[in-house]
């Protein structure tokens, strides 16, 4: 492939979060427009995403808004006000918290009072009881003990608590007490337990409805005694293990079991059903069941860190991704340790239904789970005190969670219908995104003029989402004050930075030494300031089995050990692979795909975040009936891709360069005439990526500035912005 710039990227703005609403108003954003398609998040968002949404949004009650509002800071605001002010009106609670995360940025929408009696502002500090939230730290801190290889879910209590040996509940494993399938554990001690003592006593006694792995009876007595099974494998109280080990690790620091005095004055006051303010109570195993209190941003963060565990260290990123292992069904619910999980999409209704009164209070046959969903799924968890309310869902494939905090303990189908609304709304934005790949020069001279005459291209800054360029040029092309520059350019900008590297290649026939070269230049420019979002595989394939002569197999093994090393060195990196087609038909792009994939799933990294295709589109026009069935064949491969859940980019560039050259018929304007015509062809078949990418390797358009001279590369940025995605509207496959 031509050494010219692919990649991929996305625009952040500069701060990780946005603060919005009744009380705190404060909207800290400068990004760019968000262009993306629905389920893909990862790749292409940024937080102006979340301003932009209200056009594809189901909001609550039922309305739509209208198309001049995308965009604005209120339609965020609206589409979370409409959720959450009936219910603050209907369920006369003082105040709520909502936190919003969309590809690890965060935005905050804070209603009502902390406290009725001082009036202090509900603010994303403000710290609120979790209730049964807290069983999802309680199952992390479990399986990191397991991680450790301090516990296995396959032991049984009385390892642990030997005088338990021989009662009843000792049949049932640790994973029976986290899934609530011991045998029908009730939700509640009853009221004579009050101490340790007595708790002993009652799990010695306790006489089960059922064996274990036969029902789901939701309690508290169950998943608490695996939490104190975890602190003491790990030596500690269940509080101490918590709050000095596993939170630190998890970069919560607002989140307590009890909160310090230094913190009180940012603790929430709870309203019973009679307005009285109230905390929770002291009960047998409270910490490990409904103990835990947290603020909206720590808890997004938390959900940051279910949604993309891969920034951990080892054990603790096993631990958190444990979590979202399903064991058993129960209607459409998959009971996990902590979490509850369900495909997604998922109904209204059997979202409710799985959150309601009689999951919640009955017993419930289960169905054990064989093997992993296919398929992104959305995970939840309720949480109640006697004066508090939460509930947090997230979808990880989709990148996108929200949390509810709020100071009453109000029906848990209204917090399901808001949470619901809101995380639809997020995950329904139905647009393409548009990035670009120019020269920089022989000498790295374009890329100097793009920062010398930024008025030249202000335009087009304003409808792209990043750019790119092949790390071998920039290291080869551009001086260590020129890279400075143009890093700091990009970052000022907050335009996306990204990378075309190579995987498997001849001067890198292997993995491991493909990226022990490759690392050096990224290193290079990290040092000069580059902040880079991804990286973009240049043709494995067709190195592969073209140039170094190999099989396929070879292709999916060493590139399985190229994405591995990356995943471990530079784990925020997003990973794409590019290939060329036709050389590379269907069948074979498939396969390479289908293969990289599970390869790195069964070494437990996660699987590539995208891919990409560099049409040779002449070749349909010379050997297809006026191109339709060439384009065809790439819609049919855009089709496999998304039933795939694998983003589909796709570039477009002057594959007419070569025969228009050899005909002397070459003109400034051509670039600008082959990626229009490129786009009427794709289009014709309805064809829709997920990423738009204009990139140049050859050498018209001479010049990239400026945009508004015809014959530029920026000028034909614009057009094709005009003309292909400008009111794009996207249909699904």
């Amino acid at each position: 492939m031509p050494p010219i710039a692919r990649g991929i990227g996305c625009l952040p703005g500069r701060g990780n979060k946005w603060h919005i609403g009744a009380v705190s108003d404060r909207w800290l954003t400068s990004g760019r427009v968000t262009i993306m398609r629905t389920g893909f998040m990862q790749l292409f968002s940024t937080w102006k995403c979340l301003a932009r949404l209200a056009a594809a949004l189901l909001a609550v009650p039922a309305s739509s808004m209208a198309a001049s509002a995308v965009g604005s800071k209120a339609t965020l605001q609206a589409i979370v006000d409409a959720a959450i002010r009936p219910i603050m009106q209907k369920d006369k609670v003082p105040g709520i918290a909502v936190a919003v995360t969309a590809n690890g940025k965060a935005a905050f929408f804070n209603y009502g009072v902390a406290s009725r009696e001082t009036q202090e502002p509900v603010g994303e500090a403000t710290i609120f009881e979790l209730g049964s939230v807290s069983k999802t730290f309680t199952a992390t801190l479990a399986l990191y003990s397991h991680e450790l290889g301090r516990l296995s879910l396959t032991d049984h209590p009385s390892k642990y608590i030997p005088v338990l040996r021989g009662a009843a509940v000792d049949k049932a494993t640790l994973l029976n007490l986290g899934t609530y399938t011991a045998g029908g554990l009730p939700l509640q001690f009853p009221e004579e337990v009050s101490d340790d003592e007595s708790m002993v006593r009652y799990f010695r006694t306790w006489k089960p409805d059922a064996e274990p792995d036969v029902q789901r009876r939701y309690s508290n007595p169950s998943i608490g005694l695996l939490g104190r099974i975890a602190s003491l494998s790990l030596q500690s109280s269940f509080a101490h293990a918590l709050e000095t080990d596993l939170l630190p690790k998890l970069g919560l620091e607002h989140t307590y079991i009890q909160v310090p005095p230094s913190m009180t004055a940012h603790y929430a006051w709870g309203y019973d059903e009679r307005g009285k303010p109230v905390r929770v109570n002291p009960g047998e195993l409270d910490a490990e069941t409904y103990g835990v209190k947290s603020t909206a941003a720590d808890m997004i963060r938390f959900v940051q860190i279910n949604i993309d565990p891969s920034p951990l260290p080892q054990p603790l990123r096993n631990a958190v991704a444990g979590t979202q292992r399903g064991y058993f069904e129960v209607g459409a619910m998959v009971q996990g340790l902590g979490w509850e999980q369900y495909p997604f999409p998922v109904s209204r209704d059997d979202l409710l239904q799985g959150n309601s009164t009689d999951i919640l209070f009955n017993s419930n046959p289960v169905k054990a789970v064989v093997g992993r969903p296919a398929g992104p799924r959305l995970f939840n968890k309720t949480g109640s005190t006697g004066g508090f309310g939460a509930y947090v869902v997230f979808v990880p494939d989709e990148h996108i969670g929200v949390v509810i905090l709020a100071n009453r303990d109000y029906p848990i189908a209204d917090r399901v219908r808001a949470g619901y609304a809101i995380l639809t709304a997020l995950a329904t934005v139905e647009h393409p995104a548009l990035w670009i790949y120019p020269h920089v020069g022989q000498h790295g001279e374009l890329a100097d003029q793009l920062l010398e005459h930024p008025e030249s291209w202000k335009e087009t800054r304003s409808v792209i989402r990043g750019m790119g360029f092949a790390d071998h040029v920039l290291n080869r092309n551009l001086t260590d004050p020129q890279l400075k520059a143009l890093f700091a350019f990009l970052r000022q900008e907050q335009i996306e930075l990204d990378l075309e590297v190579g995987a498997v290649k001849p001067w890198g026939v292997t993995g491991e030494d493909t990226f022990r070269k490759e690392r050096k230049m990224w290193d290079r420019f990290i040092a000069d300031g580059a902040e880079i979002h991804g990286i973009a595989m240049d043709e494995p394939v067709t190195a592969t089995l073209n140039a170094l002569h190999k099989p396929l197999s070879y292709a999916v093994e060493e590139t399985a050990r190229f994405v591995a090393l990356v995943r471990e060195n530079y784990p925020r990196f997003v990973v794409g692979d590019i290939e060329g087609h036709p050389w590379s038909d269907k069948e074979r792009l498939l396969t390479f795909w289908d293969g990289l994939n599970a390869r790195l799933e069964e070494r437990g990294i996660r699987r590539i975040d995208y891919v990409r295709l560099d049409v040779d589109w002449m070749h349909f026009v010379h050997h297809t009936a006026q191109g339709r069935l060439g384009w065809q064949g790439v819609r049919e491969i855009e089709i496999e891709c998304h039933k795939r859940h694998l983003p589909f980019s796709l570039i477009y560039w002057a594959a007419n360069y070569g025969e228009l050259n050899r005909a002397h018929q070459l003109s400034d304007l051509t670039w600008d005439r082959a990626i229009l015509e490129q786009a009427r062809w794709y289009s014709a078949i309805h064809g829709s990526p997920d990423q738009y990418v204009i990139e140049n390797w050859v050498p018209i358009p001479a010049d990239n500035l400026p945009e508004t001279k015809p014959g530029t590369f920026m000028q034909s940025v614009l057009d094709f912005h005009t003309h292909v995605l400008a009111g794009h509207r996207r249909s699904e496959p």
